[in-house]
């Protein structure tokens, strides 16, 4: 068996565990498995240098899930990763993950990654945080924009049309029949489900009006 026979038989198998992989992920997501931890142990295993990282990453990541299904999934999902990077060389796991849409949540590393250095001097001395109401563009522009200072800015809505003209049903309408529009929020990876089970923004929009509109005994919900 020639090279060119074995990259393709080795990308095959990569494809095949990808889209495991893919599979996987969604099925934890929608079992409640949080991105937040996934977050919390890249960054703790960020500081571990040497050949013990994935094992380092793999131990913490398991160890955060109380839940017994939630360490089953994972475990299922590290698998299936770990023997993609065995049975395919780096390359070939690596392109085709990148060519692949969402397979990883882009916001889990990039945040950490591109995040400046944050001067804390501005919090220094700070014993509350400031609260305004009816704050004006230009009085916020002149004490607080820019400054990193917190402050909790109450009836900041109260003339806002979006708070009468928005909803679910708005939200249907507009991606509906705005051609290519969900396609686009799929493709650019733009959906975030947060602690909801939703996979797509278009699971999401295809809630009940009970639970859209919050009604008592139905699942809160927060996308974006």
């Amino acid at each position: 068996m020639g090279p060119a026979s074995t990259d393709e038989k080795r990308l095959e198998q990569v494809k095949k565990l990808t889209d495991q992989l893919i599979a996987l992920r969604k099925s934890a997501l929608k079992d409640g498995v949080n991105d937040e931890q996934l977050r919390k142990t890249l960054e703790e295993a960020s500081q571990t240098s040497g050949t013990g990282t994935f094992a380092v990453l793999w131990q913490r990541f398991v160890g955060r899930l109380t839940d017994p299904s939630h360490r089953v999934h994972m475990i299922m999902v590290l698998s299936v990763l770990s023997v993609a990077l065995l049975v395919g060389s780096y390359e070939l796991v690596n392109d085709y993950i990148r060519e692949t849409p969402c397979v990883v949540d882009p916001n889990l590393v990039s945040d950490e990654i591109f995040r400046p250095v944050v001067d804390c001097e501005m919090c220094r001395g700070l014993n509350a945080v400031a609260i305004e109401r009816n704050l004006s563009q230009e009085t916020f522009t002149e004490k607080y924009a820019y400054s990193g200072i917190p402050v909790l800015v109450k009836e900041a809505i109260v003339n806002w049309t979006a708070m009468s003209a928005f909803s679910v049903k708005f939200f249907q309408r507009l991606y509906s029949e705005t051609e290519g529009a969900l396609d686009t929020i799929e493709e650019s990876c733009q959906f975030f489900h947060y602690n909801t089970e939703f996979l797509t923004l278009a699971e999401a929009l295809n809630m009940s009006d009970e639970r859209a509109s919050f009604q008592p005994g139905e699942k809160p919900w927060y996308i974006g």
